[in-house]
């Protein structure tokens, strides 16, 4: 799958063509557990539609 980050939201692309499936969103950071082998993830920030 691949995905893009645009001005007014994050897209997907799906079928030959690229399709909104969100609104705007941020990486603040990246996580994971004291072991450094397990439990990763992101630190995320999005606005909401309006």
């Amino acid at each position: 799958m691949q995905y893009k980050l645009k001005e007014d939201g994050i897209y997907i692309l799906s079928a030959d063509r690229w399709q909104r499936i969100g609104g705007w969103i941020q990486v603040l950071a990246r996580t994971r557990l004291t072991d450094k082998r397990h439990g990763h993830g992101a630190l995320l920030e999005w606005l909401p539609e309006i």
